[in-house]
């Protein structure tokens, strides 16, 4: 394991062939461009002078650019997201699919859907539209052991994926790469709809309960699918849209689907969906005044 709070620091036990990009400093990152590297590229940063050698992965975000506001007195660019991104000030990120605005840029400012970047092009940056404008992120590949990565996170990795194990279970560091896929036809014995429309948008497997959640936007439905003693899924619960918000939600509902590490709640996203409103009321204070039951819409 490499410490840098040591003279002879080193860059960790990455091989240059597991790497698709070295370099060394995060912020290093931003010399590259979005053609250098694809979603699901490994970069390896060496030497930054505040971290630790690491390992992140390239991965694009289910988020979408639905506005760019340049100020011309601080220079700085602000994005704005069809949600909330969860980004920090200092993390870096990539934007493509907006004229004069594709790349990696480190973020300067956060607020909620927005982030703030600089960019060298002076041209004003031209939003053609949204859904071509993709937002990509790095998420660590670096652990220390296994059990510091979800099953969750394990079951989403795509082949050629890798892990950076600092410590195996013979306390030696390991490399791991998926490196196959198993597909299996006819998994599921009874869909519960008799046309399941797009199933399979979206699937979550939940280890404790056993159970693996499929998404059906075409039946504005999202089914709960337990094993059964013959190898095969049956249908176990089934959960619809809204009555008042059916039509809106048709074709759209579940594209996201995560749960809570103890498997105690489902959540159902739908991204694509407009002319809904929120009742998202802001990030929660310990010392704000909240009145029980008031989240209107």
């Amino acid at each position: 394991m490499a410490h840098y709070d040591v003279p002879n620091r080193n860059a960790g036990y990455v091989k240059i062939d597991q790497a698709d990009a070295i370099v060394k400093t995060i912020d290093d990152i931003t010399s590259l461009s979005v053609t250098d590297i694809s979603y699901g590229s490994h970069v390896w940063i060496t030497f930054d002078p505040l971290k630790q050698w690491n390992v992140l992965r390239y991965t694009r975000s289910n988020m979408f650019v639905q506005s760019v506001i340049r100020d011309n007195t601080t220079k700085i660019i602000t994005v704005t997201c069809n949600m909330r991104h969860g980004f920090n000030v200092g993390d870096v990120i990539s934007i493509s699919g907006i004229v004069n605005l594709s790349g990696f840029f480190k973020i300067l400012t956060v607020d909620g859907y927005d982030f703030g970047i600089k960019t060298s092009v002076t041209d004003e940056p031209i939003l053609e539209d949204s859904y071509l404008a993709a937002v990509g992120y790095f998420e660590p590949a670096r652990f220390n052991d296994a059990r510091s990565i979800s099953p969750t996170e394990f079951a989403k990795l795509k082949v050629g994926n890798r892990l950076f194990l600092d410590v195996d279970e013979n306390d030696r560091w390991e490399v791991l790469e998926k490196i196959n896929s198993i597909y299996s036809s006819n998994l599921i014995d009874e869909y519960g709809f008799t046309q399941p429309v797009n199933a399979g948008v979206a699937v979550l497997q939940l280890i404790i309960r056993n159970q693996t959640i499929v998404s059906i936007p075409g039946s504005n439905a999202v089914v709960a699918y337990t094993d059964t003693f013959d190898g095969k899924l049956r249908s176990f619960q089934t959960l619809t849209a809204p009555d008042f918000l059916e039509t809106r939600l048709l074709g759209k509902f579940g594209y996201v689907l995560n749960a809570t590490p103890d498997e105690k709640w489902l959540f159902v996203g739908s991204p694509l969906v407009s002319g809904v409103g929120s009742r998202f009321q802001g990030d929660f204070s310990t010392t704000a005044f909240y009145n029980q039951n008031k989240f209107e819409i």
